[in-house]
């Protein structure tokens, strides 16, 4: 069985490391009484989980028939919309929304996921999970907490490294776009932990 894209495989693998590394860190230094740092906590490991099944589907899905290439594209496509979701029920819990709200994230999971299943685009995904992070972009912005910052930075560097991805920008043929996407995924993650930890505390101002 051969490797493909070796460099993508190897930047996904540590990606997925850090992810873990990082969501066991928040556990033991703040724990997981609070709701918004339960689902965090979830949004990193799922995060890791995503940089797991990507790194494995670009080094190996090409040994494969096609419709096994099918099935793991779409697993790759379905976990997105599981890093939306945890990152959308921890804001909820973290602007204390009512359960309406969980209500309605949990079914804009449940309706992408289905979609993804018929349309397996990449594009129909990320309108999910990109819907997340701009609405913690936007709370951000307007509530002053002590993870607005690192939340705000981490949304933007996940959206310089989205361009990138999509531009085909890269350093040589063998550091291609998606690597380089892993290099600047792997600062805004450590942003999105800083984020977390910080998750539940008072207002900056109070």
């Amino acid at each position: 069985m051969s490797i493909h894209e070796p460099a993508t495989l190897i930047t996904d693998g540590l990606l997925a490391v850090l992810g873990l590394a990082l969501a066991g860190v928040m556990r033991r230094r703040v724990g997981l009484n609070h709701p918004a740092t339960l689902w965090w906590c979830r949004a990193l490991m799922a995060m890791a989980l995503g940089a797991c099944l990507g790194g494995l589907y670009h080094g190996f899905a090409p040994n494969f028939p096609p419709w096994v290439d099918g099935v793991w594209w779409r697993l790759v496509l379905v976990n997105l919309c599981l890093i939306g979701l945890t990152m959308g029920l921890s804001l909820t819990h973290e602007l204390g929304l009512p359960e309406c709200w969980r209500r309605v994230v949990c079914g804009k999971c449940l309706v992408t996921v289905v979609a993804v299943m018929l349309w397996p685009d990449f594009v129909v995904a990320i309108l999910d999970y990109g819907s997340a992070m701009v609405m913690w972009l936007i709370a951000a912005l307007i509530v002053r907490r002590g993870w607005s910052l690192y939340m705000a930075s981490a949304v933007v560097l996940s959206g310089v490294a989205a361009w990138v991805q999509q531009s085909g920008v890269c350093l040589s043929a063998a550091f291609n776009h998606n690597d380089l996407f892993h290099v600047i995924q792997t600062l805004a993650l450590i942003g999105f932990f800083q984020a977390g930890v910080r998750l539940g505390t008072c207002r900056m101002d109070e």
